[in-house]
């Protein structure tokens, strides 16, 4: 082979390998070969299955996971941490914290963005009542008793002047601090109706108390997903990586359904929680 040829056939060699490497890049996702690293910091409630510090310290859960996975995927170094309500909600109002997991609730329109990213969760009263005889509305709450956790805000998406009718002496209202102490009160008989989500199955589960005389009768139905608050210098940064990255993580079939991460993907990084008190 002359000079001439073997330049030529190296050329050709170096724009299949060039070729080759472009597409190659193509199949990255966009976020990871556009963005430079930024530090997130996002706050959770202790809530199981969803959100919680796993068996080997590891901050885990189904929402968790997915979300640490979105923020690898758009080069976000997101740090968690699991907070009490009233100190997590004070938090994102005031811009302490770039993001907070919860439900859409009114409440934070003003001081924060809702992401695109959500999922699904229902929320209503669990009861040794039967589903017909489970209040539905406020008419149907009076005369009853109530158990509730502070600060919790999905209550008043059904029932609106919970308070108002707590201090008529119309309805009574046993608060609990925790989620687990909230289902030992209903077992035990303190009240007859109890305002939960459906994932407290995991709870019963977990805290060996049989379901098989409760029922759960839906009311509504909120998205939850992650509030990202306005007063974050990284606010609109933020909002636009985890849309890339849900969009990048749904075209290649990670999400299931768009909401948590497939099962398989799941189950390699998440951390069972243990029971809280």
């Amino acid at each position: 082979m002359n000079t001439h040829k073997l330049c030529s056939f190296i050329f050709a060699i170096s724009l299949i390998g060039l070729a080759h490497a472009e597409s190659l890049e193509q199949l990255e996702p966009t976020s990871l070969r556009k963005h430079q690293s930024i530090n997130v910091s996002i706050a959770a409630l202790l809530f199981p299955p969803v959100s919680h510090i796993g068996e080997q310290g590891r901050y885990s859960g189904t929402a968790v996971e997915t979300i640490r996975r979105m923020c690898e995927t758009s080069n976000m170094n997101c740090s968690f941490q699991i907070l009490p309500t009233a100190r997590a909600y004070t938090y994102i109002e005031q811009g302490l914290i770039d993001v907070l997991m919860t439900a859409k609730f009114d409440r934070f329109n003003e001081c924060c963005t809702f992401t695109s990213w959500q999922y699904k969760m229902t929320m209503g009263l669990y009861s040794a009542q039967t589903i017909e005889t489970i209040p539905s509305d406020e008419v149907s709450l009076l005369g009853q008793e109530i158990i509730l956790i502070r600060q919790w805000q999905s209550p008043y998406q059904v029932f609106p002047n919970l308070n108002s009718l707590a201090e008529q002496g119309k309805i009574k209202i046993s608060y609990s601090n925790s989620i687990s102490s909230s289902i030992k009160m209903l077992y035990k008989g303190r009240a007859p109706l109890l305002w939960g989500v459906d994932i407290y199955t995991w709870y019963f589960k977990k805290l060996h108390i049989p379901m098989n005389k409760i029922h759960y009768k839906k009311l509504v139905e909120l998205p939850s997903g992650m509030w990202v608050a306005k007063r974050s210098t990284k606010h609109d940064e933020i909002i636009k990586r985890f849309y890339d990255a849900q969009t990048d993580l749904t075209e290649t079939g990670a999400l299931e359904n768009g909401e948590f991460l497939e099962p398989f993907l799941m189950e390699a990084v998440y951390q069972d929680a243990v029971v809280p008190n």
